[in-house]
């Protein structure tokens, strides 16, 4: 009986919530059980968790354009979060570039695959990504990896303002609405700063698994070579609130004392 007044009272609690979210900020010298690391070519590119300052770093050796294809590209990834039609999850993260500021033909941030390796391209792996562009423009925006955008704009990148950033908070959130789903990003410079909202469409796009990646033209110098991330959180929105885990927390409690004395 306690069992199953514990599985209601917890359902009531967090109607919309799923036990495999992520939030990590790469400290305790563990990188979180939830994050798997994939480098396809371990002479091309690595992944390493920095125990001092607490981050993901990924640096790259040669050519890992990710174009048409995934041409070896590191990512560090997790499964969406389990969520029913018309529910809306998130992924979040902290990117920062090392080295020359500009022209230095990378592109690092958020991007989605259906797995199990994200093999395909345009048309039938990582569609599109939320990063910082530094290829050309330097400038955080949606981009279409390949020749156009799957996204209902009809347009291969979609730049937030011309803001020339060399790191930047990032932000997808995404409505599962069956075949097309909908897609809204959002970006900002500091911690504190409020959420900028630059960019929503709707797109067919597999996003099974959600992860960072650092791409590279290969032309770079090696001090350009490395992007660090300093968090990763995937999540069911709406989050439980305070309030509702104080509560989930008297109600478990009461539940075990009365299991003691029965």
């Amino acid at each position: 009986m306690i069992k199953w007044t514990f599985s209601i009272l917890l359902f009531c609690v967090f109607p919309f919530s799923s036990f495999s979210d992520l939030m990590t900020d790469f400290s305790g010298g563990t990188l979180d059980p939830g994050v798997n690391l994939d480098v396809p070519n371990a002479g091309l590119a690595t992944i390493s968790l920095d125990t001092t300052n607490n981050e993901l770093d990924m640096t790259t050796t040669g050519n890992t354009d990710m174009w048409t294809a995934r041409n070896n590209a590191p990512m560090a990834w997790t499964s969406r979060p389990v969520v029913t039609s018309g529910q809306t999850w998130y992924a979040e993260t902290f990117v920062r570039y090392n080295g020359a500021a500009d022209g230095a033909q990378r592109v690092a941030g958020i991007t989605l695959w259906p797995g199990p390796d994200g093999t395909g391209g345009s048309s039938g792996g990582m569609d599109f990504s939320l990063g910082i562009n530094d290829w050309d423009n330097r400038g955080v925006e949606f981009q279409g990896w390949g020749a156009s955008f799957i996204g209902d704009t009809g347009l291969r990148n979609i730049p937030a303002t011309v803001n020339n950033e060399s790191a930047a908070h990032l932000r997808l959130e995404v409505t599962e609405n069956g075949a097309s789903d909908a897609y809204v990003g959002y970006w900002k410079a500091n911690l504190a700063d409020p959420w900028i909202q630059f960019a929503s469409f709707n797109s067919a796009v597999d996003n099974t698994r959600v992860g960072l990646f650092f791409k590279n033209g290969g032309l770079t110098v090696p001090a350009d070579r490395s992007a660090s991330f300093e968090y990763f959180n995937v999540r069911v929105i709406p989050e439980p609130s305070a309030m509702a885990l104080f509560g989930l927390g008297s109600v478990m409690l009461l539940l075990r004392c009365r299991g003691l004395r029965g």
